[in-house]
């Protein structure tokens, strides 16, 4: 299992926090083709570097509270890429909460002792 690291689950924390406050600042203009996905991008710019570690933690525990949200942040995706600001919101508070269930440390706890 390659383990999330407690960077990366900041990060991914971060982010949807970030998003969730941009998708309700009431600043952001519906009606204008590519705010949404602005907003996205900005997501995208803070996930990208820890990416490759979420997912793989993710896949490697499939009923896992982080594949759950990773599940949640591609959905939340989907709708923001067909202009849905609203169901991208809840599918990011959702994620939000789940990851609140999460540690931020998932990887298991080294040996104590000698061996």
């Amino acid at each position: 299992m390659d383990p999330a690291t407690p960077e990366a689950v900041r990060a991914l924390r971060a982010a949807i926090t970030a998003t969730l406050g941009d998708l309700d600042s009431g600043s952001l203009d519906l009606h204008t083709p590519g705010s949404l996905r602005s907003v996205l991008h900005s997501f995208l710019t803070v996930v990208w570097p820890v990416r490759d570690v979420l997912q793989a933690s993710a896949s490697a525990d499939r009923n896992g509270q982080l594949a759950l949200v990773w599940g949640l942040v591609r959905n939340a995706f989907t709708h923001g890429i067909d202009g849905d600001a609203l169901a991208t919101r809840e599918a990011l508070v959702a994620a939000q909460v789940a990851l609140d269930l999460v540690p931020e440390r998932l990887a298991p706890s080294p040996p104590s002792g000698p061996g």
